[in-house]
């Protein structure tokens, strides 16, 4: 079985602080190796990409700022997450029309996703 959490933080100014939304799911593992989780990387990034969607026509005429796509991926060679890397961030640019974050500039994901 695969936890997979999908989080929102919506910023309100620069001091104000925030609020965190987050969805949980659990699924059953369909990689065919824990060791190549590409499924798994894959999965958590449709289910960004149809968060995005769900979302974007309802606040997108309510806020004046970007909206950011974080991806709990690492481009750096060491991390197994780096063999989707290219594979993820092109289905986010072309879904969704937006380029995504990844590490270490994904803070999200790096920090709120990963809390939960």
């Amino acid at each position: 079985m695969v936890n997979y959490t999908t989080a929102i933080v919506v910023h309100i100014d620069g001091c104000r602080g925030g609020k965190l939304f987050y969805e949980n799911s659990i699924e059953r593992d369909l990689s065919a190796s824990r060791k190549k989780p590409s499924v798994r990387l894959m999965t958590e990034v449709y289910k960004v990409s149809e968060l995005y969607l769900r979302l974007i026509d309802e606040v997108d005429s309510c806020i004046e700022k970007d909206i950011e796509i974080h991806l709990d991926v690492n481009p750096n060679r060491e991390h197994k997450s780096s063999a989707i890397i290219s594979e993820a961030l092109g289905y986010i640019r072309g879904v969704c029309q937006v380029e995504a974050k990844v590490k270490p500039e994904a803070w999200a994901a790096s920090t709120v996703a990963d809390a939960f």
